[in-house]
């Protein structure tokens, strides 16, 4: 079945939708690892079920730079579809991919390849 959904930052649409396929969603906990003075690795969960989403664009110099805007800030709402609940949910997020451009063959284009994980 096909979603329809919208993936919106601080409540504005992105000047794009993501690439066809690029769009993921997933639960994860959030672990802590420290080694002990024995060698041990100790592994501690900070946060259970905090979810991670990715999504690739490919957009022009004017729609990146908007793009870039919108992800500026330390922390940002984000509205996207979950589907483990089968719906769009809004999650305090904050960009944990960072925000590096590559040129697309021509030129005329940039890809941009973002995650963003949940607080």
């Amino acid at each position: 079945m096909a979603v329809e959904w919208q993936l919106l930052i601080d409540g504005k649409e992105v000047p794009e939708s993501p690439l066809n396929g690029s769009y993921s969603c997933s639960a994860a906990d959030v672990a802590n690892e420290q080694e002990t003075e024995a060698g041990t690795t100790v592994r501690e969960v900070v946060r259970a079920r905090r979810h991670v989403i990715s999504a690739d664009f490919v957009l022009d110099e004017n729609d990146m730079a908007e793009l870039g805007s919108m992800v500026a800030n330390g922390s940002m709402d984000l509205a996207c579809w979950i589907p483990e609940d089968g719906k769009v949910e809004t999650l305090k997020c904050y960009l944990s991919s960072g925000f590096k451009l590559s040129l697309m063959e021509g030129g005329a284009f940039n890809k941009v390849s973002l995650e963003w994980t949940e607080f």
